[in-house]
C-alpha cells in the first residue's frame, strides 16, 4: 500500500487549521515596522513553508523563517543595498525557491516574495532569477528605475486576470502589501502557473483555467506578449476556481480531523466514506479498497498531515479540479507531495475522486554513487517505478515524455518511450524495465545516455539528458496482456510532473558530504558471517545539509531483499534478519536520501566481504 494517497494518510496539524492561505505579509499593521526592517510575504498561490534568505551588494546574508501565512520580516542592519531575497521551501509539497529584489530606499517597507517578483528580477538579470542570486546584487542592475519598468512590464502581461480578480491597477507586484488568502493578488497565484527554465532562459505563463499561456524570454528587454483577454465566463471561471480550491481545502481538512487522534469506526467512518466519490481510483484502489484495513483504516495513519493544496488544472465544465498537496507522516517520518482529483456533485460538494492511477507508477531523477575499491563512481539516472500491487489486469506500463526518444519491440509492435512489464506470468508479480528488444533489462533505473558506460549493450535503453529541464511532464498508460490501453472511468491519461532533472556528476561529487549519506558501520562485519538468525543492522552518517533525508535503506542478494523505511533523523537501524542456513556468498547494500525537487542521491556498496 501506498504511503500517498492510497494510504491517505490524513491527521490535523495546527498548521492545517491556521487555514492554508490564511494570514497576511507585512507591512498592513498599525504600527510601522523597524527602519531597517524589510517585510513582506512569501506566496505561490499558498505560503511558502520555509525560510527567506536576504543577500546584501557586498554578498553578507541573514536568514529567517517564514510564518505559517507566508509573512516575513527580516532586519537588514549593518547590511549595504541593493538587495536580493530568496524564498525556498515547499507549497503544495513541492519543493520551490523565489528571488525578489529591493533598493536601500526600500529598507522599512514591503516586499514581497512571488512568482511574478521572481519574473520581475530575471527579466532584469537576463537569466533565472534563482541563477541570479548565486551574485551579489549590484546597483547598476538593482535600481529603482529597472525594477519600476519590469514591474510595469509583468504586470501588463498580466491584466487580464489581474482585472478579473479585482486587484488595482495601482497594485504595486513588489511592494503592495498582499494577505495570502485567496483573494486579490493571493487569488492570482492560484489561477497563473510560472514555470522558468534556467537552461533556455525562457518563463512560461499559463492561466490554468482558460490554459492559455505566453513565454516570456528573459533574455529580450522587448518581449511584452500580454496574457489574452478574457470572456466574462472567463473572469467568471477564475474567480469560481479560487472558491472552488476553498471548498476543496476544507474537505481535505473533515477527511484529517477524523485522523487526529485515531481511526474512525462507526457513524465516524460512515462520514468520512462520505467525503469520497463513489467513482474513487487511487493507485488501484476502488473506494471499497480505500475504506479497509489494508487502505485508509489501520493505525499507521494516526497522525498524518494532509495540507497546502494548489490547483494543477480544471475541467471546461468546473466540475472536476486536479489538486497537488502536501503529505506527511510523522510516524514514517515521510513527506512529499501528491496529486489528487476532485469532483463536484450535484449537490455541489466536493468529493475526493483519486489521483485516477489503475497503479502506483513514479519518475524520479537519481543521482548516485557506489563504493568500489575505496573510491566512489557517479552516474545519473532516471528511475521508472510501478509497484507490484497495481491492479491485476495491468500487464504493461507505457511512459513517454522528454527524453524517452527509444523504440521498444514488443509482441511484434514497436513503441516509443519506456514500457515495463509484470515479471512473471503471476498477474501480482514486480514489473521491471524492457530494453529495445522486449528482454528485461536489469533493475528499474534507466542511465542518462552520456553516462551508459562504453561497454553496455546496445539494446538498453537510455535518457536522453539534453531534453530534461524545468517540470517535465510524462504520460503513463496502463495496458492488459493483450497491449490493450486499460483507460481511466473519466478518460483522462496520467500525467506525472518531474521537478528536475538530476544534477551533474561534477556537481554531486563536489557536495557528496552536504548531500549523500555515507556507510559507516555494518554488523555482522562482513557477509560470511551473517548466519541463520543474524539481525543485519546498518549504521550510517547524515548528509550535513538538513535539506537532505534518508528515505529508505536496501540490502539484497541473489534470492534475499530486504528494504526498510528510515527516519530522516536515524543512523543506524536493524534492516532485517536472515533466516537461511547458509551464508550469502555476497550482498549489496544502499541508502536513498531525499533532496530539493524530489532528487534522489543513493549510495551503494557491496557488502563487506570475508
Amino acid at each position: 500500500m501506498s504511503i500517498k494517497l492510497s494510504a491517505i494518510a490524513f491527521a490535523v496539524s495546527s498548521a492545517l487549521f491556521l487555514t492554508a492561505c490564511g494570514g497576511g505579509g507585512g507591512g498592513g499593521g498599525s504600527v510601522a515596522a523597524p527602519s531597517s526592517v524589510i517585510s513582506g510575504t512569501a506566496a505561490a498561490g499558498s505560503p511558502i513553508i520555509g525560510k527567506v534568505t536576504v543577500k546584501d551588494s557586498l554578498g553578507d546574508q541573514k536568514t529567517v523563517d517564514i510564518a505559517l501565512d507566508g509573512s516575513y520580516s527580516i532586519d537588514v542592519a549593518g547590511m549595504t543595498g541593493p538587495f536580493l531575497f530568496r524564498a525556498a521551501g515547499t507549497v503544495g509539497g513541492r519543493d520551490i525557491a523565489l528571488v525578489s529584489a529591493a533598493t536601500s530606499a526600500d529598507v522599512g517597507n514591503t516586499i514581497n516574495i512571488t512568482p511574478f517578483t521572481d519574473l520581475i528580477v530575471a527579466n532584469i538579470a537576463g537569466v533565472a532569477a534563482e541563477q541570479y542570486f548565486a551574485s551579489n546584487p549590484s546597483a547598476d542592475k538593482l535600481n529603482a528605475a529597472e525594477l519600476s519598468t519590469a514591474t510595469a512590464t509583468l504586470t501588463e502581461r498580466l491584466k487580464p486576470v489581474l482585472d478579473a480578480m479585482g486587484v488595482a491597477g495601482s497594485f504595486d507586484l513588489l511592494r503592495t502589501a498582499f494577505k495570502a488568502d485567496r483573494s486579490g493578488l493571493d487569488a492570482v497565484m492560484d489561477v497563473v502557473k510560472v514555470t522558468v527554465d534556467p537552461a533556455t532562459a525562457q518563463a512560461t505563463i499559463k492561466n490554468l483555467i482558460t490554459q492559455a499561456e505566453i513565454i516570456d524570454n528573459l533574455a529580450s528587454k522587448t518581449d511584452a506578449d500580454k496574457l489574452p483577454p478574457l470572456s466574462s465566463d472567463d473572469e467568471t471561471a477564475l474567480k469560481t476556481a479560487v472558491t472552488d480550491l476553498g471548498q476543496i481545502d476544507i474537505a481535505f481538512k473533515l477527511i484529517n480531523s477524523y485522523f487526529a487522534s485515531g481511526i474512525p469506526a462507526g457513524t465516524a467512518q460512515s462520514n468520512l466514506r462520505a467525503l469520497f466519490d463513489p467513482e474513487f481510483l487511487d493507485y488501484g484502489q476502488n473506494l471499497d479498497q480505500l475504506m479497509s484495513e489494508d487502505g485508509i483504516l489501520n493505525a499507521e495513519n494516526v497522525g498524518i498531515t494532509l495540507s497546502n493544496p494548489v490547483i494543477l488544472k480544471r475541467s471546461a465544465d468546473g466540475l472536476v479540479m486536479w489538486v497537488r498537496y502536501l503529505y506527511k507522516n510523522t510516524t514514517t517520518g515521510e513527506d512529499g507531495s501528491d496529486t489528487m482529483a476532485f469532483r463536484k456533485n450535484s449537490s455541489g460538494k466536493w468529493l475526493a475522486l483519486g489521483n485516477r492511477q489503475l497503479g502506483d507508477t513514479s519518475i524520479t531523477s537519481v543521482n548516485s554513487r557506489h563504493l568500489s575499491n575505496n573510491q566512489y563512481f557517479y552516474q545519473r539516472n532516471m528511475e521508472f517505478w510501478v509497484d507490484e500491487q497495481t491492479r491485476n489486469d495491468v500487464q504493461f506500463v507505457n511512459i513517454t515524455g522528454p527524453g524517452l526518444t527509444d523504440s521498444i519491440t514488443v509482441g511484434g509492435r514497436t513503441i516509443s518511450g519506456i514500457v515495463l512489464k509484470r515479471s512473471t506470468s503471476d498477474p501480482a508479480s514486480s514489473f521491471v524495465v524492457l530494453d529495445k528488444n522486449g528482454a528485461a533489462q536489469n533493475g528499474s533505473w534507466v542511465q542518462l545516455c552520456s553516462d551508459r558506460p562504453q561497454l553496455d549493450l546496445t539494446a538498453n535503453v537510455c535518457v536522453d539528458g539534453t531534453q530534461l529541464g524545468t517540470d517535465n511532464e510524462y504520460t503513463v498508460t496502463y495496458h492488459n496482456i493483450n497491449g490493450d490501453k486499460l483507460a481511466d472511468p473519466l478518460g483522462e491519461d496520467i500525467k506525472i510532473v518531474v521537478p528536475r532533472p538530476p544534477v551533474s556528476n561534477t556537481e554531486a561529487e563536489a557536495n557528496a558530504s552536504k548531500w549523500f549519506a555515507t556507510f559507516t558501520l555494518f554488523a555482522p562485519a562482513t557477509y560470511a558471517q551473517i548466519v541463520a538468525n543474524s539481525s543485519i543492522v546498518y549504521s550510517w552518517t547524515l548528509p550535513s545539509e538538513a535539506t537532505y533525508v534518508p528515505r529508505h535503506i536496501g540490502f539484497s542478494t541473489d534470492d534475499t531483499r530486504f528494504s526498510l523505511e528510515v527516519r530522516p533523523t536515524d543512523t543506524t537501524r536493524t534492516i532485517g534478519t536472515w533466516s537461511a542456513l547458509a551464508s550469502p556468498g555476497w550482498a549489496n547494500a544502499w541508502i536513498h536520501v531525499k533532496g530539493p525537487y524530489d532528487r534522489r542521491y543513493v549510495t551503494s556498496t557491496s557488502y563487506p566481504g570475508q
